[in-house]
Formats: C-alpha cells, structure tokens, sequence
C-alpha cells in the first residue's frame, strides 16, 4: 500500500472517531451551556472536562485580569450565578486518593470513628467552579485567579454523604474592589439525601491586577504563645501532581514553571487546599479526631504561596474561647516557609451551631 494510500485509510477510519469525540465532549456541552441549564443530574448529563478547557482558553482571551466586567445577569436583575449538580455519589477510590496526597494516608478511610476530612468535599467543587469561573456571566477573568480566604464549616458529619446520593451547589456571593485587583465570594454548599446541610464553605478568589503582581502585603504572623506544636513538612516537586491527580485540579500553575512566571513566581505553587488539609491532618493526629469533628468550622487566610520543591512548618496551639460558654477547645495554626519562616497561611478551628 502507498504512503498516501495509507493516509487516506487512517483519516477514513479516524474521522468517524473524531466526530463522535467532538460530539460527545464539545457539542453535547455546548448544548447545556446555550440552552441556560444550571441544575444538572450528575450522573447523566454534565460538562466535560474537555469542554471547560476550551472555553476557559477563551475566557482568558477575551478578559483582561484585575478587572470587572459586566453580564447579562445585571440587565436580568439575577442576584447570583449558580450551578447545581444532584444525584452525587461519593467514589471511595478518589477519597483514598485524597487522603494519601493530602496529608491523611492511604489507609485512613479504613481507619475506625474517623470522620470523611474536612476539607475533602471542596475536592467535589472543582467541575462546579470551573462552570462558574469559565461562564460568560462570571465577571472576571479565570485566568490567575487566587485563593486569598476559605471558610469551611461541617454542619454534621461528612459520612453522611456514604449513605446516599447528595447534591452540591456553587453560586457567586459578591464582588469587591481591592487595592491589589478583583476578589469574588463563591459559596459552596453539599446537602444530603433529605437536603439538610452538611458541609459549607466560602471561597474568596482574588483577580490580581496585573501592573501590580510584585505588589504583596506584607505577611505578618502573629503572638505565639509558649506551648506551641511545631511540624516541620518536605514539599517534593510531585507534591502538585499527586493533589492533581486526588483533586482533578490540573491548574498548569500548580505543574509547570512556564506558567507560574507568568504569575511571578520562579516554581511551582502547591494547591492552597494542599496547605490547609496539612495543617488540619496535624492537628487530627495530636490532639484527636474531636479536634475536628462537626460541628466545627475552619477560617483560613493565605499570606503567601508555597513554592515546590521546599520546606514548610506548621505551628498550631490552643487558644481559650473568648465569649463562649462551649467546653470544645479552640485551635489556632499557621503554616510557615522553613528558612525564612514567612507566615504562608493562618487559620482558627472553632465551634458552630448544630443545625436543628
């Protein structure tokens, strides 16, 4: 057979395959997207992956970062933009996964009167915050966005989720000028099979203005007390694509050099849920699983990335409950780079309410 012969046999036998895919994982998306679907059936019909990362590269094309641009949902007088998944199921193979990359190991799902992590259910966020920050009604660029705060709160325990189907919502709370750029809110809330809560958490994402990337508050830390436990952490050149592959979290600026310059950084940073899991792992194995079991809430504000590979150290301790009758103890903690000890993240562990 000739070489053009040959040619034309691998496009007849290729081309039938390249519809289907261009079907399957562009238009039957672009569908949901055109028609206005925010609520979808997870185990049916949900945008691809594949999808999300066109229309993210054109999102980032045709918006400039740091700055807020108008949407449709303004003429609407529509408060929010939402997305809804129902019918989830929890994967066991992924939160073992999560556990081992994240600080837990591989192990810990099997382990007895332990409760799901807390910070596992974000991990179930990601499709549900591509849609957003990729829709055309999101007002920012996605490009470079930044974690700048995250609050999680555990309503009841997170096992809850293994008894049946759930469903999570995502929707954009508010956004605000900063000196530095853009931030946005984005609430994130799981609820069980009866629909009552069970997880909730806010996401602040900062869109930096780029003629001011080197412009960095500056981190301070604040008093320790004397009794403070020190963890000392080696953060390897794979830690990214270990969270990756947990989260489905493939941000190039968490895995390539090339893009992190791009944000001003000379490597890789580790995925700030990375960062919190760790801190919170820590506390779980010296002072106990009622550390952190619900109720209990998480409020974490990030100072500085953390560089791969490198070296970090959690401190954490307790604080005393101030106007608080409640008998469950209180946790400060902070994440520090090992040399120079700059503050990377601090964060409380307290108590909520249970809900009724």
């Amino acid at each position: 057979m000739e070489s053009s012969d040959f040619c034309l046999f691998l496009i007849a036998v290729c081309f039938p395959f390249i519809i289907f895919l261009c079907y399957a994982y562009g238009y039957c998306s672009h569908k949901l997207y055109k028609a206005g679907t925010v609520v979808f059936d997870y185990q049916k019909d949900v945008p691809t992956f594949l999808f999300l990362v066109c229309r993210f590269v054109l999102q980032a094309l045709r918006k400039t970062r740091g700055q807020l641009y108008d949407n449709d949902l303004l003429a609407r007088n529509i408060n929010q933009l939402t997305f809804t998944f129902y019918n989830c199921r929890l994967e066991p193979n992924n939160l073992r996964w999560y556990c081992s990359a994240f600080g837990y190991g591989w192990d810990y799902p099997d382990s007895s009167f332990r409760d799901i992590p807390l910070c596992y259910p974000e991990v179930l966020f990601f499709r549900l915050l591509a849609m957003i920050v990729c829709s055309e009604e999101f007002r920012l660029s996605p490009l470079g966005l930044t974690n700048v705060r995250k609050i999680m709160r555990t309503l009841q325990p997170i096992d809850e989720l293994k008894k049946g189907p759930f469903s999570l919502q995502a929707s954009v709370r508010e956004y605000r000028t900063v000196e530095v750029g853009i931030e946005v809110d984005i609430a994130l809330d799981v609820t069980d099979r009866a629909s009552k809560p069970v997880w909730a958490g806010l996401v602040t994402l900062l869109s930096r203005d780029t003629k001011k990337l080197n412009k960095w508050q500056p981190a301070c830390g604040s008093h320790e007390p004397k009794e403070v436990k020190t963890i000392e952490l080696n953060v390897p050149w794979y830690t990214g694509l270990k969270c990756a592959y947990a989260s489905w979290n493939y941000n190039p600026h968490h895995l390539f050099s090339s893009i992190t310059k791009l944000l001003g950084y000379k490597h890789p940073t580790v995925h700030s849920l990375w960062m919190i899991s760790r801190c919170l792992a820590e506390i779980e194995k010296h002072e106990g699983v009622v550390a952190v079991s619900a109720p209990v809430s998480v409020e974490v504000d990030f100072k500085q990335p953390l560089l791969m590979p490198g070296k970090a150290v959690i401190k954490f301790w307790e604080t005393s409950p101030k106007g608080c009758t409640s008998s469950r103890k209180l946790y400060h903690f902070r994440m520090e780079e090992s040399e120079l000890q700059i503050p990377l993240l601090e964060g409380d562990v307290t108590g909520v309410e249970s809900s009724s």
